[in-house]
């Protein structure tokens, strides 16, 4: 019987064998892949996919953002949120 694998690590073990060297850019001594590429990467292999940001606003003013992210093959689909 074959194992079955979450779409999660179905889809780390596809994105991860990406090669993004020739796509990185760089801001004073930070390398950074521009999001419009990497968002374009990722709907290559899966075009369902879709991102929400969300943002708050502090009692100190500053400002929490949260992108959160769905990727869909077929009837699956995997969410994952990061805060900055």
């Amino acid at each position: 019987m074959e194992k079955q694998t979450t779409l999660a690590a179905r889809v780390w073990a596809t994105l991860k064998n990406i090669n993004v060297n020739e796509n990185t850019e760089k801001k004073g001594n930070l390398t950074y892949l521009s999001w419009s590429w990497a968002w374009s990467t990722l709907m290559e292999h899966y075009p369902d996919s879709y991102y929400f940001f969300d943002e708050s606003q502090k009692e100190n003013g500053t400002v929490m953002v949260e992108c959160t992210l769905t990727i869909h093959e077929g009837e699956e689909c995997v969410t994952r949120s990061m805060c900055l």
